[in-house]
């Protein structure tokens, strides 16, 4: 059975970040970019950019230590990241699909 798109949005950095990894999502990833700090625990794209995207991942793959340095940035913002902190998150993200659906 698939997920939600919207469970998967939030699961996937929580685990990436566990991982010690940073993440690439877009802008339309809800809770996750309360999570995702662009070019510090991840990237942040726009919506259907393939061209960010590329970008991203070459980045990704051109620079093991700016890579480790941001896959280490994740891993200690999952240690923060408080119950309330999700809460809160999850609460925005139903607001945006509530606002989304209209």
């Amino acid at each position: 059975m698939a997920e939600h798109p919207h469970k998967i949005l939030l699961v996937f950095p929580i685990r990436t970040f566990s991982c010690g990894m940073p993440a690439i999502v877009s802008q339309a990833c809800g809770a996750a970019c309360d999570l995702v700090k662009h070019s510090e625990t991840g990237w942040v794209i726009p919506v259907g950019d393939v061209d960010a995207l590329a970008t991203c991942l070459r980045e990704a793959a051109s620079d093991r230590q700016r890579l480790r340095a941001m896959g280490d940035a994740a891993r200690k913002r999952m240690a923060t990241w408080s119950p309330r902190e999700n809460a809160d998150a999850f609460a925005r993200a139903i607001e945006m699909a509530a606002r989304n659906r209209r």
